[in-house]
């Protein structure tokens, strides 16, 4: 598969599609929609709209793997510390998948149900882990 910078810098001039996806709410593997011919990366969503979904590095996975698409997956520091955020960057890498967006997430509503943020990386930090891992 390709990685976005490497597909961008080849094709100057050229448009790129990213088609957004949002992963099943469900643990069902048919729930997984088959993606448009035309989009040259699919991008992955991490819990849309501050739901419970299926893991966006997971998705993603499957849907490059079965669908033969270059696969985005979103990764928020917000949710998980540093331990978790770095296993699932190697482990996103063991699956084949090289691009991520790492984004720091919104903030969960302020009432007693709401989860409790954990924001051990800010994104530039994770950023910065990620191209350590990758030497």
């Amino acid at each position: 598969m390709v990685k976005v910078t490497e597909r961008c810098q080849k094709q100057t001039g050229v448009s790129h599609f990213i088609c957004d996806y949002s992963p099943p709410k469900s643990g069902d593997a048919n729930d997984i929609r088959k993606i448009p011919g035309n989009a040259d990366f699919i991008s992955v969503n991490s819990n849309p709209g501050l739901s419970v979904r299926a893991n966006a590095v997971t998705v993603a996975a499957k849907i490059q793997s079965e669908q033969n698409c270059n696969a985005i997956y979103t990764i928020t520091t917000r949710d998980m510390n540093r331990l978790a955020l770095d296993s699932l960057i190697l482990g996103s890498s063991v699956l084949g998948l090289q691009n991520v967006i790492v984004v720091r997430g919104d903030d969960f509503p302020s009432n007693d149900a709401a989860p409790t943020p954990v924001n051990d990386y800010m994104p530039t930090e994770l950023i910065s882990s990620i191209s350590r891992l990758n030497k």
